[in-house]
């Protein structure tokens, strides 16, 4: 089964076919990513310094990707 997701005009889009139309995605991750794509470079830097770069857990804690433990 094909299925492609992209960022379009700031919209998080899927289709389910290799020429098929472009749909916006309606899902809790679509509204997180669309808001994210709004926001400016500085404010999107900000909000994901809170996330590991490498397994995504939050920083505070729960990361264990960088601990020697």
């Amino acid at each position: 089964m094909y299925y492609e997701e992209e960022i379009i005009d700031n919209k998080l889009m899927y289709r389910i076919k290799p020429d098929g139309e472009w749909i916006e995605c309606k899902s809790s991750k679509a509204e997180v990513i669309n808001t994210i794509c709004k926001m400016d470079s500085e404010t999107r830097a900000d909000i994901f310094s809170w996330f590991c770069t490498y397994c995504g857990d939050i920083k505070t804690g729960v990361c264990y990707c960088h601990r020697d433990d």
